[in-house]
């Protein structure tokens, strides 16, 4: 006899108990160690008088108190919508009831990510930069990759038997998503081969694309290959608004139609607008060609101060420029949310990613730690050499350390770095509850102004 729900997201343990995560939504939960022992075993198919039975048999509580437990956190659970009855019968009236003894729920306060005790034992998601190779010049690219036609420019880029070790790496440290990009990684020959051997490590993939280079056939391939989200750039309404950031004339009408080529295959799409003073103020024009083309996420991205992001001035938003900028979103927000109100589109902006009534959620707000970014806390990158770095704008930072994914074990490197021991120290914590302003930046672009990535504070709390 089955539990009668149904876990939507993906479960892994930690030291602290475990994490529940959710891709869809941008949901990520902190469990202690009876929260995260329910959730395994609902996942497991045990029903509630298996778990309670299983419960007194570990933690040697009463039975009563533990049936209290169970109960009400699967109402939470059911009200987060993290499980659903397998009659998707869920009442949205179901009342959230603070659970007791053993099963103590975590509030923001009394938790911050990636510090101890809550500090991850390996990264949430991977990207794997394939190759630094490009076929459009764009203007802020973080990787500062080289514009050619052909890939043969990067011959010391890990080839095919090397991803694969890496890929191994990522699924023995039970990392949640893997993610492909570059450069452009449809530029490889050997793109789908990656693919297929992620695939049959029993992993999905999204892949970072401009899509210009995805034909029916390829869309085809990534479908084939367990591609689960395709994450394209859409920075202009049109052609002259699109490729005057791209670079590349005639790259427009092709990433539209490398989109729509996913879309047909039923791979979901989702179009990312940089934060930029030359495409921001395009947004609702953007959105409206999304819905159009048939895209049904949009999402802005923050600017990277990395590759030619930094010597190009023209492009980021200063602190003078925050106020005009907010109210620039309110308005886009309140827009999109009278214009799209009955329809499925959703839009992602910085300052409100917390608002839609449980269209998408985030249990914490990573910005708090390392402003808008949770590089080195949930997530790191694979550059093309194999070596672990921040994101793909380290230059300096744990690039510097020079781990290779391919020779050594990616949770160790996760764990044991200096950089990144550093990035999570006691330092951030001042940070979290912090409401005087200030010009902390995240550690890379310190790195980058200041020559040191630490700094001191005595505002926070």
């Amino acid at each position: 006899m089955g539990s009668g729900y149904v876990v939507e997201g993906i479960i892994r343990p930690e030291k602290f108990g475990g994490i529940y995560y959710e891709r869809d939504r941008l949901v990520i939960e902190m469990l202690n160690s009876v929260g995260y022992e329910i959730l395994k075993l609902l996942k497991e198919g045990k029903n509630e008088a298996e778990i309670v039975e299983a419960l007194k048999n570990e933690y040697g509580v009463e039975e009563d108190i533990i049936k209290n437990d169970v109960k009400a956190f699967i109402e939470y659970l059911l009200k987060s919508k993290y499980i659903r009855s397998e009659k998707e019968v869920v009442s949205e009236q179901t009342e959230t009831k603070k659970t007791a003894n053993t099963v103590t729920m975590f509030s923001n306060k009394d938790f911050v990510l990636g510090m101890e005790p809550y500090e991850l034992a390996t990264p949430l998601k991977v990207l794997l930069e394939l190759t630094y190779s490009c076929n459009l010049r764009c203007i802020h690219c973080f990787a500062d990759a080289d514009y050619c036609t052909k890939i043969e420019n990067h011959n010391n880029e890990l080839g095919y038997e090397d991803w694969c070790k890496v890929i191994d790496n990522i699924v023995k440290n039970n990392v949640f998503e893997i993610l492909l990009s570059g450069g452009e990684a449809t530029m490889r020959k050997d793109l789908f081969k990656i693919a297929e051997y992620i695939q049959s490590k029993g992993r999905s993939y999204s892949l970072l694309t401009n899509a210009t280079l995805i034909d029916e056939e390829k869309a085809k391939m990534l479908k084939r290959t367990g591609c689960a989200k395709v994450e394209s750039n859409l920075d202009g309404y049109d052609a002259e608004t699109y490729e005057s950031f791209r670079g590349v004339k005639g790259s427009f009408d092709k990433t539209v139609k490398g989109i729509q080529a996913c879309l047909n295959e039923g791979i979901p799409v989702r179009c990312n607008v940089m934060e930029t003073k030359v495409t921001v103020f395009n947004l609702k024009k953007i959105v409206d060609k999304a819905y159009e083309i048939g895209v049904r996420e949009v999402c802005v991205i923050p600017l990277e101060n990395g590759g030619r992001a930094k010597t190009n001035d023209k492009l980021a938003f200063g602190e003078q420029d925050q106020e005009k900028l907010l109210e620039f979103y309110k308005d886009v927000n309140e827009w999109f949310d009278e214009k799209y109100k009955d329809t499925d589109m959703v839009l992602f902006t910085p300052n409100l990613f917390n608002r839609g009534e449980g269209r998408f959620t985030k249990l914490f707000d990573i910005a708090n730690i390392m402003p808008r970014c949770g590089a080195g806390l949930i997530h790191c990158t694979i550059n093309p050499y194999g070596i672990v770095k921040m994101c793909p704008s380290d230059e300096s930072l744990l690039v510097s350390e020079n781990n290779s994914a391919v020779t050594h074990d990616l949770g160790e490197i996760w764990r044991n770095s200096r950089v990144l021991k550093n990035v999570r120290s006691s330092n951030f914590k001042k940070c979290v509850h912090c409401d005087s302003e200030c010009n902390r930046q995240c550690p890379i672009t310190r790195t980058e102004l200041e020559g040191s990535y630490e700094y001191e504070c005595e505002k926070g709390a």
